[in-house]
């Protein structure tokens, strides 16, 4: 403390020489007080450290605040996307020390914050913004004995029947509602339906509690029926197989038959085909042969034959079991000898969804505690990992290993070439490497290898610039380096690993109100006028969304849900948002509606639906009606895709307007009735 006390006098007597001489010891004193504080000043002066909300919720905020108590002159806030090359721009009006920012435009951004004070500029660290992305909601329903389907989509219920709804992870914020009123208490991902009506269920992840979407409604009603013909066989066995394993069939209803024989219709076959020597009472079948088959029994008793419900088997798929692997600086890769660990390294290692039964290995032995899919390697060894969905927690399958050794030489080579590039590409692009430490060499030469091979890297034709552009195909799974010369001298740079992004084809699921009919002759669906078909694209297909009819674009239909209203042949084009240009088709399998023949008079008459006209569509505050003059369509309601009742009223002339500003950007069903008639029309609201 003594120095910095003569420093502070040294400071004040060159600053203040005069006055030193003339004030007295109390105003001496204070003098020094105010140097010391002037010193301080720039003596302390630093960049500034922010921190803010950098995992968001989807449609919410979050906000960057510069920690301590350091106020600065200026401030000007800077944002850049971490995956591209670009520089840092200036966000417009954010010049204060705090900076809030909406969860869709910042995702994967780098936020950073230049302040001055006095004349001197200073730069924050950065820090990068994420947002949580999850699956669509959904609902596994298993039954009892006691509960049948109608064929429609929906259930029907005898005394005793129990439905039991689970949502999948990670919706673990949940209320159940029937007839769209809140259940007490049926906040539970698992809830048991006993009692007719109509279900559904709005949740949302724990992480994200606000983020809430709604499942489908789940129709159940009584069965008029409810007592079985007599001796009528039940089956009942196990419909959802993994692989490698057996499921077995049998019949529960508790009677002793004279004699039994089982029947299996296989995919694609019209008719049941006798299954030799499976006489018993049982039937075992393995998930290769029988996935995707409808199985059945015919039974005899006292001269009389009968026949049992249907069982729909089925298997559970997966993508293989990868690892992605991500070192930090003090770790390098060599292709040979595997990752080079210097003091401090760090290689988080992440199992890909939907294995979470997991178990980590070092040399061999089981890591206690290691039972995540995240597991961090800080220390030499082999290490792998044993993995299963929990879904089917037998069937294991094993990673590569991955081999970390002590790194002799952590210090970096004198001229030796850093390179960095695009190491994960989408379909049909291309990549580019280049020289990052940013020395001229006097020659280049570019080599590759696969990393699952022992080949010898091989030179590649043409590349010898310090830059090396590669495409998708060529080089996926491929290692990458440069061998430069300066001054005599051949150095060697790091290697890079290119991978390629790939993902599940294209499908989307469907849900039938009731009075759609399939017809197998054709492949196709029949529908009367009112019915509606709600088409859902599976993941990860959520971007450059397209939905077509009769090889048409429709206008506006271009979120991940559809409902078909109306005849046509109707296909969608996508893809993941993590590769947007890289759009699949379902073209080849188009899902062709058309009207049913059979429909009760008056609802089948196609005229109503084909004169009645909504616009604009999409529309934003007014949708707007036009009917004939002679129509009998009297009233209308709009439903959600999930069924849901919102809004009503009476449809007076032949042209009315409906003000559907209340309603939340999305999808939406618009229904006509009057007399014998009904007709139905999708629109979208912005």
């Amino acid at each position: 403390m003594r120095w910095f006390i003569r420093l502070i006098l040294s400071f004040g007597s060159l600053l203040c020489p005069i006055q030193k001489l003339k004030l007295k010891q109390n105003a001496m004193r204070n003098f020094l007080l105010t140097c010391l504080l002037f010193v301080a000043s720039f003596a302390f002066a630093q960049a500034p450290t922010i921190t803010g909300d950098i995992l968001l919720c989807p449609y919410t905020n979050g906000t960057a605040t510069i920690t301590g108590s350091t106020t600065y002159t200026t401030y000007q806030w800077y944002y850049k996307y971490w995956f591209l090359d670009d520089e840092y721009e200036a966000i417009e009006g954010a010049t204060s020390s705090s900076f809030t920012y909406d969860w869709y435009t910042y995702d994967q951004a780098l936020l950073k914050v230049v302040v001055t004070q006095g004349a001197q500029t200073y730069e924050s660290n950065s820090i990068q913004i994420d947002s949580y992305a999850w699956v669509g909601l959904t609902v596994m329903h298993s039954t009892n004995d006691n509960v049948s389907e109608d064929g429609n989509g929906g259930y029907l219920l005898c005394e005793g029947g129990a439905i039991t709804n689970t949502i999948g992870s990670p919706y673990t914020s949940v209320q159940w509602f029937k007839d769209g009123v809140a259940i007490a208490g049926a906040t539970s991902n698992v809830y048991v339906i006993t009692t007719p009506g109509t279900y559904h269920a709005v949740a949302a992840p724990g992480f994200c509690p606000a983020s809430t979407s709604n499942t489908l409604p789940i129709t159940v009603a009584l069965n008029p029926d409810c007592l079985p013909a007599d001796n009528t066989p039940v089956i009942e066995g196990d419909t959802m197989l993994c692989e490698y394993t057996d499921g077995t069939a049998a019949i529960a209803n508790g009677v002793i038959y004279d004699t039994y024989q089982w029947y299996v219709k296989f995919y694609g076959d019209e008719e049941y085909t006798l299954q030799e020597g499976e006489t018993a009472a049982s039937f075992t079948y393995d998930a290769y042969n029988y996935t995707l088959s409808s199985i059945k029994v015919v039974v005899t008793l006292d001269g009389e034959t009968y026949e049992s419900n249907v069982l729909f088997i089925d298997q559970y798929v997966w993508g293989s079991l990868s690892v992605m692997h991500e070192a930090n600086d003090a770790v390098t890769f060599d292709p040979d000898q595997g990752y080079l660990l210097c003091e401090g390294g760090e290689i988080i290692n992440t199992i890909d969804s939907p294995y979470t039964i997991v178990q980590w290995f070092k040399d061999g032995v089981a890591i206690e505690g290691a039972t995540s899919p995240v597991f961090v390697i800080t220390e030499p060894g082999i290490y792998h990992a044993t993995a299963a969905p929990g879904f089917c927690p037998n069937s294991v399958s094993t990673t590569l290993p991955i081999t970390v050794i002590n790194n002799t030489n952590c210090s970096p080579q004198t001229g030796a070439p850093v390179i960095a590039g695009d190491v994960m590409l989408c379909p049909y692009t291309n990549g580019t490497a280049e020289i990052t430490n940013g020395q001229t060499y006097e020659t280049y030469q570019w080599y590759y290898k696969y990393w699952f091979t022992d080949d010898e890297f091989v030179a590649i034709e043409g590349a010898t610039s310090a830059t090396f552009t590669y495409d998708w195909f060529t080089y996926d799974q491929a290692l990458l380096k440069v061998v430069v010369t300066q001054d005599g001298e051949t150095y060697e740079s790091n290697t890079i690993q290119i991978d390629s992004h790939n993902w599940a084809s294209l499908t989307f699921g469907s849900e039938f109100s009731e009075g759609v009919v399939p017809d197998n002759e054709t492949f196709s669906y029949l529908i009367c006028p009112g019915d509606f078909i709600t088409n859902t694209l599976n993941s990860p297909y959520d971007s450059s969304i397209q939905w077509y009819r009769d090889g048409e674009a429709i206008e506006g239909a271009n979120e991940g849900t559809y409902v078909i209203t109306e005849p046509g042949s109707y296909y969608v084009v996508a893809a993941p948002a993590v590769c947007p240009n890289a759009t699949s088709s379902t073209l080849v399998s188009p899902l062709v509606v058309s009207w049913n023949p059979e429909c009760t008079a008056g609802v089948n008459d196609p005229s109503a639906q084909d004169a009645f006209v909504i616009y604009p569509n999409p529309a934003s505050s007014t949708l707007n009606l036009q009917l004939p003059q002679s129509s009998l369509l009297n009233e209308y309601t709009i439903f959600d895709v999930t069924g849901k009742n919102l809004m009503s009223g009476s449809v007076n002339t032949s042209a009315s307007a409906i003000n559907i500003s209340g309603l939340a950007a999305g999808t939406y069903i618009i229904k006509l009735n009057g007399g014998q008639a009904q007709a139905t029309k999708m629109f979208i609201k912005n």
